[in-house]
């Protein structure tokens, strides 16, 4: 899925989950032909994760 759906469904920015995939936190499975990023579905569970650990503080 591209980027603005994982953003959709996980309600994070995309551009945090740019800064994620940037940190190593979540990696992509590359581009399409129209150079937009793909996501697993794995990702959306590893996003929440993050954004519930950033919560914590």
């Amino acid at each position: 899925m591209k980027i603005g759906q994982v953003s959709k469904i996980t309600n994070i920015s995309v551009q945090t989950i740019r800064y994620c995939e940037s940190q190593k936190l979540i990696q992509s499975l590359g581009r399409t032909v129209g150079n937009f990023r793909i996501y697993e579905d794995q990702v959306i569970d590893q996003l929440k994760f993050i954004k519930h650990c950033l919560l914590l503080d």
